[in-house]
């Protein structure tokens, strides 16, 4: 379900998705109607499709792997000022940048991060 949790409408909104594991590879953005405060898009019985354009670097059996894989929804948006914003949705919520060993063996661990980061701006790349 996708929900405007904001106080005024969400315009320009845009959703796509960034595989971590297949390079980076991010969709085109899929553009959505505005969204106003408190409005809702899908939801259990009535989910949200979002199609994903398959490319020279991500095809049929690239898409078949995704549910393994880590992966981001980004979800960009403006306010009715023009201001930018994004939330950045994680699959697999580790920091693998900031991993290290842990002291009894080893294995490698990563902290844990919000599944969730919202920011005024655009996305970051990574």
């Amino acid at each position: 379900m996708l929900r405007n949790i904001g106080s005024g409408p969400a315009i320009n909104v845009a959703i796509k998705f960034r595989f971590q594991d297949m390079a980076g590879y991010t969709t085109d953005p899929w553009e959505l109607s505005p969204l106003a405060a408190g409005e809702s898009r899908g939801g259990k019985d009535n989910p949200l499709d979002v199609p994903v354009q398959f490319r020279n670097h991500f095809n049929s059996a690239d898409f078949a792997q995704v549910p393994g894989k880590a992966w981001e929804l980004i979800l960009v948006y403006d306010d009715v000022f023009g201001n930018n914003f994004y939330s950045v949705h994680r699959k697999r919520p580790l920091q693998l940048d900031q991993s290290y060993r842990e002291a009894s063996t080893s294995e490698l661990v990563a902290p844990m991060q919000p599944w969730v980061t919202l920011g005024k701006g655009k996305p970051p790349s990574s």
